[in-house]
Formats: structure tokens, C-alpha cells, sequence
């Protein structure tokens, strides 16, 4: 079987020469030639445009004084080159390794070789054997296919056995094998490739084109660690195999085909989805916005996470891990029919990371503090794969994870439950500072339209805050935060941050206005958003402006003033604006 394809590199065919030739009537397919060596029976039953450029014929001393004259003839008559190469008789190891280093040295990287093993004596087969398995590995040379003349064959015609499928063999159970133990399908890619470019450009290469490019897809999706792409790359793969189990797909000729469909199908099935609609690989264009978050899903995740650590594909696994627990808190929340969307994701990130601030351990429960500590040790443990060791300390290898973050993964990965929940749920938090002008707080909630209020004032101002409100109709009811000193009062600030916390940890949003008020007032607000910031809430600041003169504030303070953001939303992220 000879690829019709990258014909443009060298060719030979690499043989020994025997030194008792017989006339022989040999056959390849239907059709026969007669000759004394089995390898130019093999040359004359090639289509001319088929046959090698060059043959490499390695010659004890006695091949070469006997017959090699008269047979490199009779090549040379065909229009190939022949070229003798001398080898020692093979009596001891050391020979051996020299005969594979000298015929290793006479072919070219990136060539193509046909093998013959019918001649030559008895330890050649073994020689072209480790020859055809090291040039292939690490020369690039494409073994074309190998022939043996089956003189011992019963009757007078004896046929020309290809024995490529032998060389395939060990290819395939590597590839096979690398696939089971590492996840990567670059080899397994390639061998239905070959098989693929072996026939002709019509239906025929449908089945091994359809595992080649599953095997592609999936090896992207596995390396990159990407759990819902590889999912549905694990169906399509099976798909295929099932579709076309391997011991009947066309021109596929490796032995126990049967049994490498079988391994390469129970090393995808794990990582298969189970839902009958993707279970196949097939997927309409919005399927990850309809895929469902469940337990199955997650446990589906935690076994390519267990992969990926068992392999010591750390960077993969950590990675994945880390986002399989923001997963696992969405889970546990709110019925997640947006778990993928970057808001929704980020809340629970948040959670987690609030869990972990030392300021907030004495309001934790014990269960809290072991999450908020797995947390910080899984992103700690993410950031040094993650940056590739772009910081000052030496990063070591490690034979596996943290002792402390398997022990909890593996309580955890049957995603039963999750923490218990902290912070959050209340809605949006604004917290804004009141002057003398009521008209702030008017603007500030009429703007922000939030579902709490954290008034931050004066004695002398604390009358206008109910007016103000009833102007808004917000029906709650304000937490008012006096300052005994709204301008050298510096010293109530520690005592009024503890006092708030408790409310920013609540809300799911914090906005905070730093228009109205004193100078200092405007100190205490900017200090309330970076606390509530520190603890990983969604936080935004904002400014109001009334672009009126003071006398017509004053005259009628129920106006809303523009606002402009000092903060891009969430920090960066999408936010519900």
C-alpha cells in the first residue's frame, strides 16, 4: 500500500541480499513475475511511477562477491538505482548496533522507505524492525510499506505478503496508549490521518477523516482544560467509533482493530456527556447557553479534574478545579440557569474570597473558615502555574497537590453541598454622605434605585433625610450614620467602618456617592468602598452634578442631578447596571 500522497520525498526500499538465489514465480495481487530475489519481483510488479528511487541493499562479504553484481543489474534495468551496503555477519551485539547506526546513516530525515525481509540472514527482520520503529520516531521517515516473499508457501506460485500492519501495530498501541494514560490525541490523530490519506479523495476516507478531526478536536479541548468543549468532543469521538467500529473502516489493516476501538471508546466514555441530545457530540450553536448546571455535571467535571492530577497535569487540573467550585457555590444558590455568565460567577468568587479576610473570622462558622481557607490555598496554589514562575520566589516541581487541598477536594468533588452562605442576597447597598442639601440623597437614590440605604450625616442634617425620601417613595428604611464631627472628626472613622460592615457584606452590590457633605465625610465614604471592596463585594463609585445656580438648589432641592461613574462596572466585569 503506497500513499498517493507527499510522493515528492526521496524513496527507497531497504533490503538484504541473499546468497542462494532460485527462480521464483511470485504473485502480487493477480498478477506474477518470475525472478531470483523476491525484491525485484517485487520492483517489476510496481507500477513505474510507483517504484522506489533508490534501493539500499545491505551485503555480507559474500553477497557482494556472489550475487550483488548481477542483481544491482537488473534494478538498474528498471531505471532505480542501486546502491550496496556492507554489514558484518551480526555474531555479537556490538555488530548489530553498528549495522543499525551505518543503515540509520544512509537515510535521510523526512524520506519514505519500503522494507523486504525476504533475504538476507535470519537477524535482518529484527534489524529493519528497530530500524523502521526509530527512523519513524525520530526522523520523520515515512514507512511506506514492508514485503515478505513467502517462499515456503505450498504450490509453485508464492505470493508477496504485505506486512505493514505489523510495523502500523506498535504505532497504534502507542498512540493508544498515550491517549489512555496521558489524555493527548495528537498520535492517535495522526495514524487515521495516514489511513485517511491511503485512499482515494472520494467517500472512502468519510470514516477515518470523522476520527481524525474528533481525535484533533479533542486533543485542543483536553490540553486546554476546557470540561463542557471536551464533552461534547468526547461524544463525537465515540460517535464515530460507534458509528464505524475500527475493524471495518476501509483500508484500516491493523490487527486487533476490534480491541483498539474498544480501549480508545472506554478511555473517552468518562468524560462523554450523558444527556441524549449532546451525548453524541452533535450541538446546535447556543448549547452551552442551554446546557444545565447539575450534580452530574460537576462530578462529570471532578472526574477530568482526578484525571488530569493522577497524570500530574497540575496546571490543568488546579485551574479547573478552582473554577469547578465557583461552579459548585452557583450550584447551591440561585436556581443557575446563567451559571456560565461572568456576573453570576464573579458573585460566588467574591463569597469565597470574603471567607478568607482575617477581619471577618470571628463572624464565620468553622465549616465557613475551612472553605474560605481551601480557597486561598487553590488560588495560591493556581497563580504559581498559572504566571509560569514570572515571580521572585523559585518555583519547585511537586509531585502532587498540597496535602490540605487534596484532602478537601476529595470530600467535596461528589458535589453534594456546599458552604453555607455568606454575605449577599440583600440587593443593592447605597451609601452616600448628606449635607445640609437634602437634594443628594434625593438624586443619589432616584439615580441608583437601590433596595438599601446607608446615610452617613450631621445632627444638624439628620431632619431633611425623611423628606427626602418620601420624595423618592423608597419605603425602606435608612441606616443613619451620625458623625458627632463632621469635620475634624477623624478618630469616629475605625468605630463607623466596623459599625457598616455588617450591612456592605449583605449587599449584593455597594455603590457609593462621594458628592455632599464635608471633606471629611468624603474620606469616610471612600474608606467604606475600599473596605467593602476588600471584602470581594461588587463595588462602584459615583458623583453627582447639578448644574444649577446654589440659590436654585436651595429654592427647590427636589431635582435629579447627572451622574458620572468613577468606576468601570464591577471593577471591570458586567454588572446589572
Amino acid at each position: 500500500m503506497i500513499s498517493t500522497e507527499n510522493n515528492s520525498r526521496p524513496h527507497l526500499l531497504l533490503m538484504a541480499l541473499g546468497t542462494q538465489p532460485k527462480r521464483t514465480t511470485y504473485a502480487l495481487g493477480d498478477k506474477t513475475t518470475q525472478s531470483e530475489h523476491a525484491p525485484l519481483a517485487w520492483l517489476r510488479l510496481q507500477d513505474p511511477n510507483d517504484r522506489p528511487d533508490k534501493v539500499l541493499c545491505l551485503l555480507t562479504k559474500k553477497a557482494r562477491e556472489t550475487v550483488w553484481e548481477d542483481f544491482a543489474r537488473q534494478v538498474e534495468s528498471l531505471g532505480v538505482r542501486a546502491e550496496g551496503l556492507d554489514i558484518p555477519d551480526g555474531d555479537n551485539s556490538e555488530q548489530l548496533s553498528a549495522t543499525i547506526r551505518n543503515v540509520a546513516n544512509n537515510i535521510a530525515p523526512a524520506s519514505r522507505l519500503t522494507l523486504d525481509i525476504t533475504h538476507g540472514p535470519r537477524h535482518i527482520p529484527f534489524v529493519f524492525y528497530a530500524l523502521a520503529l526509530y527512523l519513524s520516531s525520530f526522523r520523520n521517515v515515512e514507512i511506506v510499506d514492508a514485503w515478505y516473499g513467502k517462499y515456503e508457501s505450498q504450490g509453485d506460485t508464492k505470493p508477496l505478503i504485505d506486512l505493514k500492519p505489523l510495523l502500523d501495530l506498535p504505532q497504534w498501541f502507542h498512540a493508544v496508549r498515550v491517549f489512555r494514560e496521558t489524555g493527548f490525541t495528537k498520535a492517535l490523530a495522526a495514524r487515521f490521518e495516514d489511513v485517511k490519506n491511503s485512499l482515494p479523495k472520494d467517500s472512502s476516507r468519510g470514516p477515518s477523516q470523522a476520527c481524525a478531526e474528533a481525535l484533533g478536536t479533542f486533543s485542543y479541548h483536553y490540553e486546554s482544560g476546557f470540561p463542557l468543549e471536551l464533552g461534547l468532543a468526547a461524544g463525537k469521538l465515540s460517535h464515530a467509533l460507534e458509528d464505524r467500529p475500527l475493524d471495518t473502516m476501509p483500508s484500516l489493516n491493523v490487527p486487533l482493530a476490534k480491541e483498539l476501538g474498544e480501549a480508545v471508546l472506554e478511555a473517552a466514555a468518562p468524560l462523554r456527556f450523558e444527556s441524549d441530545d449532546l451525548k453524541n457530540g452533535k450541538s446546535k450553536s447556543a448549547w452551552k447557553k442551554l446546557y444545565p448546571l447539575s450534580r452530574e455535571e460537576l462530578r462529570r467535571q471532578a472526574k477530568l479534574i482526578d484525571q488530569y492530577l493522577d497524570r500530574g497535569q497540575f496546571s490543568a487540573g488546579v485551574g479547573l478545579m478552582r473554577e469547578w467550585v465557583v461552579s459548585l457555590g452557583v450550584l447551591h444558590r440561585d436556581p443557575p440557569k446563567h451559571w456560565l455568565d461572568r456576573p453570576t460567577r464573579m458573585k460566588i468568587e467574591r463569597e469565597l474570597g470574603a471567607m478568607n479576610q482575617p477581619a471577618l473570622r470571628d463572624s464565620l462558622s468553622d465549616e465557613q473558615k475551612s472553605w474560605g481557607t481551601f480557597w486561598d490555598q487553590l488560588g495560591k496554589e493556581r497563580n504559581q502555574l498559572a504566571h509560569h514562575g514570572m515571580k521572585q520566589d523559585v518555583a519547585k516541581p511537586e509531585s502532587n497537590l498540597s496535602e490540605q487541598i487534596q484532602s478537601f477536594w476529595y470530600r467535596i468533588k461528589g458535589a453534594d453541598d456546599a458552604w453555607e452562605s455568606f454575605g449577599g442576597s440583600k440587593g443593592r447597598l447605597l451609601i452616600t454622605p448628606v449635607g445640609m442639601s437634602p437634594g443628594v440623597l434625593y438624586s443619589a437614590i432616584k439615580q441608583t434605585r437601590p433596595n438599601s440605604v446607608l446615610v452617613l450625616c450631621s445632627e444638624q442634617a439628620k431632619p431633611g433625610i425623611n423628606e427626602a425620601l418620601q420624595r423618592t417613595g423608597f419605603s425602606g428604611t435608612p441606616n443613619v450614620l451620625g458623625m458627632k464631627d463632621p469635620f475634624n472628626g477623624a478618630s469616629e472613622i475605625k468605630a463607623l467602618l466596623q459599625q457598616t460592615r455588617k450591612n456592605c457584606l449583605d449587599a449584593d452590590e455597594v455603590l457609593v456617592n462621594l458628592t455632599g457633605g464635608t471633606t471629611l465625610m468624603g474620606v469616610v465614604v471612600q474608606q467604606l468602598f475600599e473596605q467593602a471592596r476588600n471584602d470581594q463585594r461588587l463595588c462602584r463609585r459615583f458623583i453627582l452634578a447639578d448644574r444649577r445656580t446654589q440659590e436654585e438648589q436651595k429654592v427647590n432641592p427636589w431635582v435629579e442631578s447627572e451622574l458620572f461613574w468613577l468606576d468601570k462596572e464591577f471593577n471591570g466585569d458586567e454588572g446589572n447596571d
